[in-house]
This record gives structure tokens, C-alpha cells and sequence, in this order.
């Protein structure tokens, strides 16, 4: 065993903090607060071998530096005098560093957030073309969709896009949000083989946007909500119209080409014969 035990975690402390330094997520004036709060705090050393104690930490008052008595013959009281008076410096040593730490921890926490909120903020808002194609982009849009600064911009969007009838505005925005063959994989509510995208907060957005803009006396909130639910389901219909369309103008285009390409060749023949 070792003759001394030394209790201190300021050396760690010093690490972490010139770590997140490095890293970026906190400032000098951060790591300061975070070095005040942590005071430095020395704790009683024990020598096992001689029975005698360090002073304790400058800001204590204890006087602790006196040696325990070795044998039997001497006067128990003295011995118990000192133990206690070690063990209440202890104590509040222990004490004071358990709430030194609830506060770093705290302070840590909060720094912590900060940087999360600071990243978002960062997002570059043109990093999201729409209208949008995959359903990663979609994911995408739904996590942009999280930060208040992104969402205001959006809705700001959205409100370019509106017109003076609800309807075909909710109609406009779904269009410049989502492409046909996204939206085809969709329905309004949800079945048993799709998702509904009245699920999904860009369309809470949308309704949002639409009933900041159109509300009034004569026309309230409740008739915003139907038309655009009436509008989402028309659009859904027009979106499944397109990609059928496309898809049978496709499969024409290459029936059509495998016939002039088999021209072709017939043509070429004949001539070379």
C-alpha cells in the first residue's frame, strides 16, 4: 500500500476543459467560468507510515498538521479531538467539491446544447432543393424543420408561393415541395402500403403557414384545415396521374425506337446488298 493518498481531480479537470478548447465548443471566457467554479482544492494526505496529516487546503481553517499519537499511554481524548476535527474538514472538503461538480456538470450540459443549437443554426438552408425527390430529403427537411430559424425561413417561403384562394395556394405548396414520383408514394392519411404525409411537420407547417395567412372572421380556422386537406388530396391524385402518364410515354418512346432502330437495320441491308 502506498504511504500517502492524495484526493484531487483538478489536474483531469484542466484536461477537459483545454479539450473542449481544442474542439471548439467552448471559448476562453467559458473556460475560465468553468476554472472559477472549480477552485483549486487540495485534501488531507494521510502518511500511514508516521500517522501524521498534511495541512488541508489553504481556504480551511483546521489545523489537522499535528500527529496522532503512537501509543497506548497517551490520552485518548486528544486522538479523538483530532480525528473528528479531521474527518468534519473531510467532510466538508467532500462537500464542497460534490457541489463544485453538480455545477460543471450543469454548466457542461449547457454547453453542450449550445453547440447543438449553434450547428443547426449553421445549416444552410439551400442545402435543401425542392421540390424533393427522395425520402431522404424529405428526412432531411423534417430534421431543418426542428430549428426555429430554418422554420421561419421556410414558412416565409411558403407565403411567397400563396395566392388569394386557400386551396390552390395549399395545392401551390405542396407542388413546390414534393415531385410527383415522391408524392405518388404517399396518401393523405396513411394505409396499410404508404405513409399519410399528414404525419410528416412539413405538412403541420404548410396548415400553420395557411391559417396564419387566411384566417379571419369569415373564413375560420376549421374551413383552412378542409381545404387543405381537399387540396392535399388533389394533388396526391394529380402527382399518381403524372407518373402513370410518364410511365406509359416512356414505355411508347421505346417501342418506338426498337421499330426505327429495326428500320434501320433492314434499310442498311438493302443497300449494302
Amino acid at each position: 500500500m502506498s504511504p500517502a493518498i492524495h484526493l484531487s481531480v483538478k489536474d483531469e479537470l484542466d484536461k477537459m476543459v483545454i479539450e473542449m478548447m481544442k474542439g471548439g465548443y467552448i471559448s476562453i471566457k467559458k473556460a475560465d467560468q468553468i476554472l472559477d467554479i472549480f477552485a483549486p482544492m487540495e485534501f488531507p494526505v494521510v502518511n500511514i507510515s508516521t500517522g501524521t496529516f498534511s495541512p488541508i487546503a489553504s481556504s480551511s481553517k483546521a489545523d489537522v498538521s499535528s500527529p496522532l499519537p503512537r501509543t497506548s499511554t497517551e490520552v485518548d481524548k486528544p486522538l479523538c479531538d483530532d480525528t473528528n476535527k479531521m474527518l468534519r474538514t473531510l467532510l466538508k472538503s467532500v462537500s464542497e467539491l460534490s457541489t463544485k461538480i453538480d455545477k460543471i456538470l450543469f454548466l457542461c450540459e449547457r454547453l453542450a446544447m449550445s453547440v447543438i443549437d449553434r450547428r443547426t443554426e449553421e445549416m444552410d438552408s439551400d442545402t435543401i432543393h425542392f421540390p424533393l425527390r427522395t425520402h431522404e430529403e424529405l428526412r432531411s427537411l423534417e430534421a431543418a424543420l426542428e430549428n426555429q430559424k430554418y422554420r421561419d425561413h421556410f414558412v416565409a417561403r411558403l407565403c411567397n408561393l400563396m395566392c388569394e384562394n386557400t386551396r390552390k395556394s395549399a395545392k401551390a405548396c405542396l407542388q413546390y415541395l414534393l415531385s410527383p414520383e415522391l408524392a405518388n408514394t404517399y396518401t393523405l392519411h396513411g394505409t396499410r402500403s404508404k405513409f399519410g404525409i399528414s404525419k410528416y411537420k412539413f405538412y403541420s407547417t404548410v396548415q400553420s403557414a395557411l391559417c396564419s395567412h387566411f384566417r379571419s372572421a369569415s373564413c375560420p380556422e376549421k374551413e383552412i384545415i378542409h381545404a387543405m386537406a381537399a387540396a392535399s388530396q388533389a394533388f396526391l391524385h394529380d402527382a399518381r396521374d403524372k407518373v402513370h402518364k410518364r410511365g406509359w410515354r416512356s414505355k411508347e418512346r421505346l417501342a418506338s425506337q426498337a421499330l426505327s432502330d429495326v428500320t434501320n437495320i433492314i434499310n442498311d441491308t438493302s443497300t449494302s446488298t
